[in-house]
């Protein structure tokens, strides 16, 4: 009886694991939610993730990390996965691009007292509701910060950048928008945008 608890246990666990690719991205604002995800039932995407994600931003007092365009990021998808992050801003023209290592770790408050004591603090937190879908090499999300109103992140991830890039397009077109209509914000970004827009 107690080998099969174990056995059971073991299957459930996410495998701890590091993962390195590109990250190519843009948001489009302003959406109607029903409407998407009408439209990638359509296209045939599955989603692979509903629910709350919390997530950490680290840096040293002398804030290198930001000034170097990067992020370290420790991030909980609901009782899914922790994830902690390393992003190195490439570009963030047209899209934003970042080359991104993922590591699944397994406890996030030991994590972050690990970070702490390394002499990283805390700089910056966020919690919203998320809907992730896939089709193919894209993931589409659906995202919800609070006194915000809907947007989609549109993602392509590849160990080969051009091909992350290409891909990124036909997503957009999935969706039934232009590269025009995107932008390539992260999420802060999106917040000030309407913390402004409110003021205005």
């Amino acid at each position: 009886m107690n080998t099969k608890m174990k056995k059971t246990k073991k299957q459930s666990m996410k495998k701890p694991g590091m993962k390195e690719s590109h990250e190519i991205e843009v948001k489009i604002l302003g959406i109607n939610p029903n409407e998407i995800r009408k439209k990638l039932r359509k296209a045939g995407a599955k989603k692979a993730f509903e629910g709350v994600i919390e997530a950490r931003f680290y840096d040293f007092p002398d804030n290198r990390v930001k000034k170097a365009g990067n992020h370290i990021r420790l991030r909980k998808f609901g009782s899914q996965k922790i994830e902690l992050t390393f992003k190195k801003l490439k570009s963030r023209k047209k899209y934003k691009h970042n080359e991104e290592i993922d590591l699944i770790v397994p406890d996030f408050e030991s994590v972050h007292r690990f970070l702490t004591l390394v002499g990283l603090t805390k700089c910056k937190s966020y919690r919203k509701k998320r809907e992730r879908y896939k089709l193919g090499n894209f993931q589409f999300e659906i995202d919800k910060y609070p006194k915000i109103p809907h947007f989609v992140e549109i993602e392509a991830k590849s160990k080969d950048e051009k091909k992350a890039k290409k891909e990124l397009e036909k997503a957009v077109k999935v969706l039934g928008y232009k590269m025009s209509d995107t932008k390539p914000w992260n999420g802060f970004e999106v917040i000030q945008y309407y913390k402004k827009k409110r003021k205005s």
